[in-house]
């Protein structure tokens, strides 16, 4: 790969020398075609380069601005160099630097790890597991795998991730399925080894056979509802501080949880569900016939063959590891069925909750009892003898509700052989719980954003870069938290103020100038600005989608807890705040408005939407229609419907509303298939709701705010620059030249000491739109523009 590298840096070095020779020479048709072709082979060799340095260094976000610059070599390097291994240690502590000891211990941990131990005895376990898969869902399990399935498989998989040993990328399948896509669908359809089409089947039934405690990798659950309803309970335990009964929070640390897991223990699982014991084996063939290898600073050694575990990036592992989760939910609900142990509620009339499990996080509920500490350390031990998983104990721990007594803490301490906490800090990288000043809470978004920019690779990028950056890393940063909890807007505009000092300076140690507000880089492209994020309104957007997952997916949970604690006989869209809210609510509830604007329900019945008080006429320009009528009959739309032949009342209908409202009414079409009312949002054609939709409709809103304002002050010269197609620095320049913008501009040139004179008098909209015409939009520079507005003659 050396020798290659090197011979290839040769041809690009002769290919330029070339091109400078054809360039100082004079022109003539002979030279000019070999110009031409010199030109082209030379931007061949650096795209090749540029790719192959790109790929190394393995960064996801960047997908344009930079070109081979120094960013993707020293991102390689230092991808390596964190990589070495200088020394390791022996298991009685003993350290060495030498190679082959090092390797020693590398293939002997490694071995350990992926060694199944002694079986424990399912018998018992098996007995809380319900057959939840039948014939017709096997059917579908064991159909014919078909060259379609292997496309869309191979379309999921990461374009550049984890070449094979021939070198080969996703990517080249994926571009060259035209001409390799007939033999990789033959050789995948006879062997049928390919995980991904098994994990594609295995996802459409895997909602069915998961606990609503597990919330990972299932469609129409979140990895927020979890962290929702721990806090959410956690407040009630803060909250509950009279009473004999205290309770407990135990929160688990699974010791190499995915490398432990059993087979068999997931085989017996499966067939147990109902799954078709042909299939299971099928797809246990995909995790036993694996084989490792430990890479040591670069060294491949001999290979492994383990007995157990799961890989970490196998498309399956995820799905086979919640139902490896099962059997803890399997143990948890048969010890509540036998009144062994009692969950715990967020309310009085709400459902019991005795553990919620994401992937290996997992938190356990129940009475604060030594008899309760007994019987939960009984369920660990029989889980971990039968799945293979271990408890790292010396990591969990163990929280109690205020009214919890000082002894009744030691003994269950002492009992589960985990330390007490007064706060369980954080759940899933959230806090769980938040005082009153939560920018203290939330200090660490900053922390976290600074260390990204400080970090050496963010130095090497161009201001294109920088834009990418921003938008890919530092904009995302946040973007978990804010999924969830409110966060203030002071911090918000801190947070903004980071990237913008980061946007404005040339380099570490300078500044930088910033030529326009924050504000107007976060406008929409279309309108003239960058496209960065606005966090409080993104921060609505985000909490707007829990607001959605709980009107779409009433059955969940989440749903389930919080309708009883805080509308019990409403919907989310008429739910009060109510009496001392925890903060996830309080920041869910907070976001409601955005989804009555963008909300509109679709008529099934009818029997569940209000005339009068919901958005249900398409094109309507009020929101809700005025209560207009007197008859009183007349509250829900099923009233206007004729339920023997699905068609509209229309003399009812055009009597009761006003003729144009009355059309848009009988326009409505009513399927003659009976089904219930539901809410669309109608921001997407889909009728789903997506935060980029959202955002989008509350930018402009701010922005019609200041159109009036903008149209009035729009000259030829600006129509101009709203028109071109515009790169980064371009958009910078003009904004930095753009009208009201100019005094700030050169007040703060003045600052600096730079030479500027006065624009207002120098550049007029006059000499815009002369400038504009003279030049074309197509040529139009926005250098030459700015130095025009702001400097003297003969400077500059």
């Amino acid at each position: 790969m050396l020798e290659e590298s090197f011979v290839e840096e040769i041809k690009k070095e002769r290919l330029t020398a070339r091109l400078v020779d054809l360039l100082e020479s004079d022109r003539d048709d002979e030279n000019l075609e070999e110009l031409i072709d010199t030109k082209i082979q030379l931007n061949f060799e650096i795209k090749k380069d540029e790719r192959y340095w790109e790929q190394r260094a393995r960064i996801n976000w960047q997908q344009f601005g930079d070109k081979n610059t120094t960013f993707f070599h020293k991102q390689a390097t230092q991808r390596r160099r964190r990589n070495l291994i200088w020394k390791l240690q022996f298991e009685d502590g003993k350290e060495t630097e030498e190679v082959h000891e090092m390797e020693v211990i590398d293939r002997s941990y490694f071995q350990n790890l992926f060694s199944a131990g002694r079986r424990g005895n399912y018998e018992h376990l098996l007995i809380g597991i319900d057959r939840c898969i039948f014939e017709e869902d096997n059917s579908r399990l064991t159909a014919r795998y078909t060259k379609e399935e292997i496309r869309e498989a191979l379309s999921e998989l990461g374009p550049t991730k984890a070449p094979g040993e021939d070198g080969f990328p996703t990517l080249f399948y994926q571009k060259c399925w035209s001409i390799v896509g007939e033999d990789v669908s033959s050789f995948c359809l006879k062997h049928l080894n390919e995980a991904k089409v098994i994990a594609n089947r295995l996802r459409i039934v895997i909602d069915k056979c998961i606990n609503l405690a597990q919330s990972a990798f299932v469609s129409g659950r979140l990895i927020s509802d979890n962290v929702l309803l721990a806090y959410e309970i956690l407040h009630t335990f803060k909250q509950k501080k009279t009473g004999k009964k205290g309770y407990m929070v135990v929160k688990l640390d699974m010791s190499k949880a995915y490398d432990r897991v059993d087979w068999n223990f997931i085989a017996t699982i499966m067939k147990c569900m109902g799954f078709n014991s042909g299939w299971v084996e099928s797809l246990m063939k995909c995790v036993s016939t694996v084989s490792y290898s430990v890479v040591f600073n670069g060294h491949i050694g001999e290979n492994l063959k383990p007995t157990r575990g799961l890989r970490q990036v196998d498309p399956l592992s995820p799905l086979l590891f919640l139902i490896c989760g099962e059997g803890l939910s399997s143990l948890m609900r048969l010890a509540i069925q036998g009144n062994i142990l009692r969950g715990v509620k967020a309310s009085r009339s709400g459902p019991q909750v005795s553990h919620l499990l994401f992937a290996d996080d997992s938190i356990l509920f129940g009475e604060a009892t030594e008899k309760g500490a007994l019987s939960l350390k009984q369920i660990l031990i029989e889980y971990e003898n039968c799945s293979g998983q271990c408890v790292n104990y010396d990591k969990s721990a163990v929280f109690f509700s205020t009214n919890t007594q000082e002894g009744d803490k030691a003994v269950i301490s002492r009992v589960l052989g985990v330390r007490s906490s007064n706060n369980p800090k954080r759940y899933l990288g959230l806090p769980n719980m938040v005082g009153r000043n939560k920018k203290i809470s939330f200090q660490i978004l900053k922390d976290k954003m600074k260390q990204r920019i400080d970090n050496w690779s963010a130095r090497h990028l161009s201001q294109r870069g920088k834009e990418v950056f921003i938008k890919a890393i530092l904009q995302a940063i946040p973007t978990y938290t804010m999924a969830c909890f409110l966060i203030p807007k002071s911090l918000c505009v801190e947070l903004e103020g980071i990237m913008a000092r980061y946007w404005g300076k040339k380099n570490r140690d300078k500044k930088g100038i910033h030529w326009c507000t924050w504000k107007n880089l976060c406008s929409l492209k279309e309108d003239s600005g960058l496209g960065f994020r606005n966090l409080d309104k993104f921060n609505i957007a985000l909490l707007a989608k829990q607001g959605w997952h709980l009107i779409n997916f009433p059955n969940s949970l989440l749903s389930c807890v919080l309708k009883a604690k805080y509308y019990p006989n409403l919907d989310f869209i008429k739910a009060k705040l109510g009496n001392l809210p925890s903060l996830t609510w309080k920041s869910v509830w907070a976001a409601k408005r955005i989804l009555e604007k963008g909300l509109c329900w679709r008529i099934g019945t009818g029997d569940h939407i209000s005339i009068w008080g919901d958005l249900w006429i398409p094109g309507a320009e009020n929101d809700r229609l005025q209560d207009e009528t007197t008859n009183e009959d007349i509250k829900l739309v099923s009233d206007l419907i004729d339920a023997n032949n699905r068609k509209w009342k229309s003399d009812l209908v055009l009597s009761t509303f006003n003729e144009d409202t009355a059309k848009k009414i009988l326009q409505i079409p009513l399927s003659e298939t009976i089904y219930e009312d539901f809410q669309v949002w109608r921001g997407e054609s889909s009728g789903e709701y997506s935060v980029r939709s959202a955002y989008k409709l509350l930018q402009e809103a701010n922005s019609e705010l200041n159109r009036a304002e903008e149209k009035r002050l729009l000259t030829n010269i600006d129509r101009g620059h709203k028109q071109m197609k515009r790169s980064t620095r371009m958009s910078v320049y003009f904004d930095a030249a753009y009208d009201k913008r100019t005094s700030r501009s050169t007040s703060g040139l003045r600052r600096r000491t730079l030479p500027v004179g006065d624009a207002s008098k120098k550049y007029s909209a006059g000499e815009g739109a002369t400038e504009a015409k003279r030049t074309g939009s197509r040529r139009f520079k926005p250098t030459q523009i700015l130095k025009k507005k702001c400097c003297r003659k003969g400077e500059g």
